[in-house]
């Protein structure tokens, strides 16, 4: 079984958060001891309801399968026996200990309920939403998984948002050549664009003005965290913005083209900008 970078062998939870979603992963391990499993445990949880609507066939079955999530973890809030279908048990420990409410992660799966509507967002404004009902959703539960409720969790939520933002532009490739493409259509449709013309490269200045203002309303959030003055302790939560940034910041130079072939190359630089951020404090 692989092991922390701390020598300690990876719950299940933390497996799958290092596997499925491996840059929070990392700054996940900023954290605490006491706290780090729920960190994975709501990470592990974010992959299995994200996923939703790629192993599904229709959007009936994905809400057939989000309730059976909703389901499981409203039973936490009576103290239930959670399913042993992981991550629940983690989730269950994390709701008993008081590391994460029940609240927090229904709210992630109501986020994800979106997923699986056929209308994209149709305004910057809308996607903004969007980003906001699942990322954000995410930064609170990490914030509070972190020990901050509330007001004090607002600047992870801020950063989980600008995640989602960036996460839009990065799988936008990926995505076109699904025929999804998650940007929002008032402006699409204003430029003559549609997901064909975008997967086949044709998209030009038309689509790299769109691509400009969502990678804009990213960096906003991100600003937005900074201006709140976050807690220290909040750190693990807000840490994936140095590599969100640095994407950002690299898409800018490709002249906002998502295609660019220099986006496609990795970045070698990851696991120690986490640990730059972590020992420095600086998470932007």
């Amino acid at each position: 079984m692989p092991a922390s970078s701390h020598g300690q062998a990876l719950s299940p939870a933390g497996e799958s958060a290092r596997r499925n979603d491996p840059d929070r992963f990392l700054a996940a391990l900023a954290a605490p001891a006491a706290r780090r499993e729920h960190l994975f445990a709501v990470l592990a949880f974010e992959h299995e309801i994200a996923r939703t609507r790629e192993v599904v066939s229709d959007a009936m079955l994905g809400q057939i399968r989000l309730q059976w999530w909703d389901d499981a973890v409203a039973a936490l809030a009576d103290g239930g026996r959670p399913p042993v279908a992981d991550p629940m048990p983690a989730l269950a420990d994390a709701v008993a200990a008081g590391g994460v409410t029940v609240a927090a992660l229904l709210a992630m799966v109501e986020g994800r309920r979106q997923d699986l509507e056929e209308a994209p967002p149709e305004t910057l404004e809308d996607l903004e939403a969007y980003a906001r009902a699942t990322g954000g959703a995410v930064g609170r539960a990490l914030a509070e998984a972190l020990g901050h409720e509330g007001p004090a969790a607002e600047p992870a939520i801020a950063v989980g948002t600008g995640w989602a933002l960036a996460g839009i532009l990065r799988a936008l490739p990926y995505h076109a050549r699904r025929n999804e493409v998650l940007l929002p259509t008032a402006a699409l449709d204003a430029a003559g664009l549609t997901a064909h013309d975008i997967a086949g490269g044709r998209g030009g200045a038309a689509l790299a003005a769109i691509v400009r203002d969502v990678a804009g309303a990213a960096e906003a959030r991100f600003a937005a965290a900074r201006a709140m003055r976050p807690a220290r302790g909040l750190l693990p939560a807000l840490l994936p913005a140095r590599l969100a940034r640095v994407h950002l910041a690299r898409l800018a130079r490709a002249g906002h083209d998502p295609f660019a072939p220099a986006l496609r190359r990795p970045d070698g630089l990851r696991a120690a900008r986490i640990g730059w951020g972590a020992w420095t404090g600086r998470w932007w």
